[in-house]
């Protein structure tokens, strides 16, 4: 693992971050940080960081402080340390890391993280709750949701809950090749824009002693679930389905990218009710947050006081 500025900005040559200081963070001796100079532009920095990780022994994490970089008298750092920084990491101890790891395989490590009201019966079950899940507005299917919601709601059993009234409404669209068609269209929004990332005024990358994408967890915050051990083992099992990869920790946000999607279906019905599990303020029914995760690589977790 490299572990001065040097031999990181060394790393970085031939690459987007060639040229950009890295500096060490006060009060934490192992996380380096480079300042990435283009928030919108994210995932080019995050990747070229990824991308030598070989070489760096180190996984990049992107973070937001302020005031960074800048003395009390206003002028310049010229040293290799942050200053006047707002970042904090947790430090894990020797004994702490195998523990995580041990954690990390713990094959079910959804039931106790759910947060959802989903398995309460849903009273009264009116044609409006029905079309309310039915309707995606611009970003799903191409049809009348409350004609759909007419024809589907007879088949609900009285006094169902919100998941099993979700599940039979998704086994229902996916199976009949009249309401099936529109899912396919090229005509509609593909996602709602729930899920797209948040994009602070600075970033910078942590570089994080670790290669391992759910290890990285052990030195951030989330404000979504205070246990490190649980958060562990959920980005372990996101990663092996999913290829999922933590590209941003803000605090109350977390924001990945993904190489697999699920279809819509049961597997992206089930990952989010995972996903809001974690995120509070994600504040869109599980069958609607189904359909942008069959869509889109980027996820965006959020919770916040």
């Amino acid at each position: 693992m490299l572990n001065s500025p040097a031999e990181l900005m060394a790393a970085f040559r031939g690459t987007a971050l060639d040229g950009l200081p890295v500096k060490r963070v006060p009060d934490c001796d192992d996380v380096l940080v480079i300042e990435w100079p283009e928030p919108e532009d994210l995932l080019t920095g995050w990747r070229a960081a990824r991308d030598v990780m070989a070489v760096t022994g180190r996984r990049p994490v992107a973070v937001s402080g302020d005031d960074y970089g800048i003395h009390a008298d206003g002028s310049d750092v010229s040293d290799d340390v942050l200053h006047d920084c707002n970042l904090e990491f947790f430090g894990p101890g020797p004994d702490e890391l195998p523990e995580l790891e041990a954690a990390s395989l713990n094959p079910d490590p959804w039931p106790p993280l759910n947060r959802w009201d989903t398995d309460e019966p849903e009273e009264p079950l009116d044609l409006e709750t029905v079309e309310h899940l039915l309707d995606f507005y611009q970003a799903g299917p191409d049809w009348d949701a409350r004609t759909v919601a007419r024809d589907l709601l007879p088949g609900i059993t009285p006094s169902a809950t919100l998941d099993v009234i979700q599940r039979h409404l998704l086994e229902k669209i996916t199976s009949d090749p009249a309401l099936s068609t529109p899912l396919h269209s090229d005509q509609v929004l593909k996602t709602s824009g729930a899920l797209d990332w948040y994009v602070p005024g600075r970033v910078q990358l942590a570089l994080l002693p670790t290669t391992s994408p759910w290890l990285a967890m052990a030195w951030l915050y989330y404000f979504g679930e205070d246990d490190t051990a649980t958060l562990v083992a959920c980005l372990r099992h996101w990663h092996e389905r999913w290829g999922a990869e933590l590209v941003a920790s803000w605090d109350t946000m977390l924001q990945f990218t993904t190489t697999r999607r699920p279809d819509f279906g049961p597997e992206a019905l089930e990952l989010a009710r995972q996903q809001l599990s974690l995120a509070g303020n994600l504040d869109m029914p599980q069958i609607h947050l189904a359909w942008d995760l069959a869509h889109t690589n980027a996820w965006f977790l959020h919770d916040r006081p």
